[in-house]
């Protein structure tokens, strides 16, 4: 009796630690996680809920249901920018680590009002199978826009305003977004090239499927 007792707790022990990595985020998504975090500056550690074996606990992340669960959306816009309060202390920063690739069952990113001042959009930005939501708003990046995102043939929103040392040659890689219903380039830097290519691409409703904002211009289909 004494045996089969000590086997029995044996084995619900074993099927508790199961359920329980079945029910956490998978060891991919956490450990792709932590990479990122440790590449960004955090001044009033907001991120201080992000230890921990279950990244779906994490704040600013949403998991789906699958055993393990898998990491779908990563929110960390700057609520600060709302609330009236210190935008800049609240502010994420540092560099974007590649590793967010990994998490590949990604459809929602929004990293805006935070403070990536200097540096270009990753080019692995235009490289998440899944991604349908994108939001870089006021979060300080320069330089030329990837083309690679053009490549985000799931993507149905897209918002890059009020990035103003960010430039745009060139629309065709806008173009090829086919889900694309909304897309803000609000107080963006344009060349004359993009600005007569955009307007083709308007007029032709080849992106204006929901509407466009863009330098004040709105385009409803």
């Amino acid at each position: 009796m004494t045996f089969l007792y000590y086997k029995l707790i044996i084995l619900f022990s074993v099927l508790l630690i199961q359920t329980k990595q079945l029910d956490s985020c998978s060891e991919t998504d956490l450990q792709s996680l932590s990479d990122f975090k440790r590449g960004l500056t955090d001044p009033l550690n907001r991120l201080s809920s992000w230890t921990g074996d279950d990244c779906c606990s994490w704040q600013g992340i949403t998991c789906n249901e699958n055993k393990p669960a898998r990491v779908v959306k990563i929110d960390l816009h700057n609520t600060a920018f709302y609330d009236n309060e210190d935008d800049d202390s609240w502010a994420l920063g540092g560099d974007i680590s590649p590793s967010l690739l990994h998490v590949n069952y990604l459809s929602h990113l929004d990293l805006s009002f935070n403070d990536f001042w200097g540096l270009p959009i990753p080019i692995f930005f235009g490289s998440f199978p899944r991604l349908r939501y994108l939001n870089l708003s006021s979060t300080g990046f320069e330089g030329n826009t990837p083309s690679h995102l053009g490549n985000l043939s799931t993507l149905y929103c897209l918002d890059l305003s009020y990035n103003g040392d960010l430039r745009i040659d060139d629309s065709r890689w806008i173009a090829n977004l086919k889900s694309l219903e909304y897309l803000d380039l609000s107080y963006l830097t344009f060349s004359e090239k993009f600005a007569t290519s955009m307007s083709k691409e308007v007029v032709s409703h080849k992106i204006c499927k929901g509407f466009v904002i863009w330098n004040h211009y709105t385009c409803w289909r």
